[in-house]
C-alpha cells in the first residue's frame, strides 16, 4: 500500500509538471528538437525555422510582431527549440506571450493585447492633437436693451456669415421640485473674417461691454484634447445630496454644476486639407438647496460643428434668471426697526427684480502638429544649423586664405 501511495504522489507531481510547462514538455533530447542556427542568418529566418518545429511539435505557430532582419547575433549549436527561441527573445528584447494557438513575440517596451489601457488604444506616432480655446461670458440682458446694443449684431459685422440655430424648449424632472429648461441658439461664423478676424478681437468686445457694466468675462480656458477623446471644462462648483443605494445605505452623491463644456474632436483630411469636427455639449447650471429636495436649473445646448484649422464658433441663447430682492423707498426710514412704530411699512417697500443674463461663448480649435511632424521639424533644424555652421566655416577659411 505504502508502495502504491509513493507511485500516485510521483505520478500526480509528473503530471503538474507537465500541465505547468505546456510548450516545454517537448524539451526531450531528440534529435528532431534540436536546432543549429548561424549567428548571420536574421531574427526573421530563424523563427521562421523555429516555427516549422514548433508546428509539428505542439501544433502552435510563431508569430512575430514586426519584422526584423537583423542578424541573431550568437551562435546556436544543437540546442533544445525552444530554448533557442528564448534566448533569441531576450538577445532582442522580445517577450514570449503564449497562447492556445500561437506562440507571438512583441517587444518589451509594448503592452500585450490584453494588458493595453483604454488611454493608449488608438495612440500611434501621427495621432493628432487640438487645442481649444473658449471664453465665457455673461451678458445682462436688461441693461444690453437699454443701451440698444445686441450682441449678434456686433458678431455679424465684418463680412462674415452668421447661422443662427434654436434649440427646442423643454423641462425635465430632477426631484420632485426642479426643473430643467434647455433653450439654446447656436451661432456659427464662417467667412474670411471670423469673430472680427480673431478671438483676441472678441475678447477686445467683451473687455467693451464689462467696462460699460453690461456684462463679465467669467473664464478663458484652454485646454489640448487628443483626436477623437472627449475633453471637459467647467467652471463651477460641485454640490452633494445624500441618497440610498440599493441596500438602504446612506450615499453622499456629488453633481457639477456651473457652466461646462463637453467637446469631442474629430480631426479629418479630405483632398489633403485638414478640418476638425467639434461635438460640443454646453451645459448652464445652479443648484438650489429646498427643504425637501434641490432644484437644478439647468441650460443645455448640443450641437455638431466643422471648422478649418484655428477658425472659431460662437454658442449663445444659455439663459438664466437671476432673483434679487431690495428694498426701495425714502432713505433712513425705510429701513428703521420694525418696532420704530412700524414707520418701515410706511416709508418703504420689498420689490424682487429679476436680472435675466445670457452666456455667450466663443470656442476656438487650433490643430497642433503631431510626434512625427515635431520631430521631422526638430531635424530640420539640426541639418539647418549644421549647414550653417560649415557655411560660417568656410567663409572663415576664406577670409584667412584671403589676408595671407
Amino acid at each position: 500500500m505504502k508502495h502504491i501511495l509513493i507511485f500516485l504522489i510521483v505520478l500526480s507531481l509528473n503530471l503538474s509538471a507537465q500541465s505547468y510547462r505546456s510548450l516545454k514538455a517537448t524539451l526531450s533530447q531528440d534529435t528532431e528538437n534540436l536546432v543549429t542556427i548561424s549567428k548571420t542568418a536574421s531574427v526573421d529566418q530563424a523563427i521562421d525555422v523555429l516555427g516549422r518545429i514548433s508546428k509539428q511539435a505542439i501544433n502552435k505557430v510563431i508569430i512575430l510582431d514586426q519584422s526584423m532582419p537583423v542578424p541573431v547575433g550568437i551562435e546556436i549549436t544543437n540546442l533544445n527549440w525552444y530554448k533557442a527561441l528564448e534566448i533569441i527573445a531576450k538577445l532582442h528584447n522580445l517577450e514570449l506571450v503564449e497562447k492556445e494557438e500561437y506562440i507571438k513575440l512583441i517587444p518589451q517596451q509594448k503592452f500585450s493585447e490584453g494588458e493595453i489601457p483604454d488611454i493608449l488604444k488608438g495612440v500611434d506616432f501621427k495621432t493628432r492633437e487640438v487645442t481649444i480655446s473658449a471664453i465665457f461670458f455673461e451678458l445682462d440682458v436688461n441693461k444690453a436693451k437699454e443701451r440698444g446694443i445686441n450682441w449678434r449684431t456686433l458678431f455679424s459685422k465684418g463680412g462674415a456669415d452668421v447661422g443662427v440655430r434654436f434649440g427646442e424648449t423643454s423641462s425635465g424632472i430632477y426631484d420632485w421640485n426642479s426643473t430643467t429648461e434647455s433653450k439654446a441658439l447656436d451661432i456659427g461664423i464662417r467667412g474670411d473674417v471670423n469673430v472680427f478676424g480673431s478671438i483676441a478681437k472678441a475678447t477686445t468686445l467683451f473687455n467693451f461691454l464689462e467696462s460699460n457694466q453690461l456684462g463679465e468675462v467669467i473664464a478663458s480656458p484652454q485646454i489640448t484634447v487628443r483626436d477623437r477623446v472627449k475633453g471637459e471644462i467647467q467652471v463651477g462648483s460641485d454640490f452633494s445630496t445624500r441618497e440610498k443605494d440599493f441596500a438602504g445605505n446612506t450615499i453622499e452623491r456629488f453633481y457639477s454644476t456651473g457652466t461646462i463644456i463637453r467637446v469631442t474632436p474629430y480631426v479629418l483630411n479630405e483632398n489633403g486639407k485638414n478640418y476638425i469636427l467639434l461635438d460640443l455639449n454646453v451645459e448652464r447650471s445652479s443648484a438650489i438647496p429646498g427643504q425637501i429636495s434641490t432644484e437644478i436649473k439647468k441650460t443645455k445646448a448640443n450641437t455638431n460643428v466643422l471648422l478649418l484649422d484655428g477658425e472659431e464658433t460662437i454658442i449663445g441663447g444659455l439663459f438664466i434668471n437671476e432673483d434679487k430682492k431690495e428694498r426701495t423707498g425714502i432713505p433712513i426710514l425705510k429701513d428703521l426697526p420694525w418696532w420704530v412704530f412700524g414707520i418701515k411699512y410706511l416709508a418703504g417697500r420689498d420689490v424682487v427684480s429679476t436680472a435675466r443674463k445670457e452666456l455667450i461663448i466663443v470656442l476656438k480649435a487650433k490643430l497642433n502638429p503631431s510626434l512625427y511632424e515635431r520631430v521631422v521639424s526638430r531635424e530640420k533644424n539640426l541639418i539647418g544649423d549644421k549647414v550653417e555652421e560649415y557655411d560660417q566655416q568656410i567663409e572663415k577659411i576664406k577670409s584667412q586664405i584671403k589676408s595671407k
